[in-house]
């Protein structure tokens, strides 16, 4: 539970900690109870233990439905890793006893452990989906370098788009008076500000979830390319010399689906 919200979400979901330590106390007092009371515990010991195999489950079938065409494939994989580990194996136990379940499971395993190692990304197919990245020169608003891991039109021009992001953090910056813009939340999507406190400009992503995992990627991303590029800041109207950051774009952001 710790793990699915570190990756879906910006912090652990208190409530979800509470419910887990009510259920752990209730299975702890059942188990302290009398003997006829054990049958009881035992149930709710195998409902803890398969509730959130089938949570899984539920969330690996419909990564494998959104999965792009280029991780299909692979998360076809890691559905039949994952089928052949907690429900085949463990069915054939039922007939066959303790060895096939540890065969069929191992190999299970295996092809999981697979397909993470060579296709991370088949694991955030559902907690976000990055649109575009755009580094900006907030001085003069014109994009130095972009990246797009979803259909350009969906965003639209990219100087437009760019003009938009220079004249709403200006306006929201001077109107206010409460410092830069960091973030800015749509209905469908989130756009994420990572400004330099060095040079003028700022790395923007625009995703329609984010996550910690997002932010400290950007975060990653901002500072290797302000170390790489600085060098051209002075001449940022020369915006070809900034192509080579693709290559820190996959070394940063290593799990975003294309």
């Amino acid at each position: 539970m710790l793990t699915a919200d570190s990756v879906f979400r910006d912090a652990i979901d208190p409530w979800k900690l509470l419910i887990y330590a009510i259920l752990v106390v209730i299975i702890a007092l059942e188990v302290a109870g009398p003997a006829p009371d054990l049958a009881i515990s035992l149930y709710l010991v195998d409902a803890m233990f398969y509730f959130p195999i089938c949570v899984f489950l539920y969330f690996i079938v419909r990564g494998y439905q959104q999965a792009p065409p280029s991780l299909k494939k692979h998360a076809r994989l890691f559905l039949i890793g994952y089928l052949l580990t907690e429900f085949v194996g463990a069915m054939l136990s039922q007939v066959t006893g303790i060895l096939l379940l540890l065969i069929v499971g191992g190999c299970g395993t295996i092809l999981m452990s697979v397909v993470i190692a060579r296709h991370p990304r088949v694991l955030f197919i559902l907690p976000f989906k990055a649109l575009r990245l755009t580094v900006l020169d907030t001085d003069s608003g014109i994009p130095l370098f972009h990246h797009t891991w979803e259909n350009a039109g969906q965003i639209g021009d990219e100087d437009l788009y760019a003009g938009m992001l220079q004249g709403v953090t200006l306006i929201i910056k001077e109107s206010l008076n409460q410092g830069d813009v960091q973030e800015i939340k749509m209905s469908h999507a989130t756009i994420l500000v990572q400004r330099s406190p060095q040079y003028p400009l700022a790395c923007i992503i625009v995703a329609l979830k984010v996550s910690r995992s997002l932010r400290d990627a950007l975060d990653l991303f901002a500072g290797k390319f302000y170390a790489q590029f600085s060098e051209g800041f002075a001449n940022s109207n020369r915006v070809t010399q900034f192509d080579p950051a693709s290559v820190l774009v996959a070394e940063c952001f290593p799990f975003v689906p294309e």
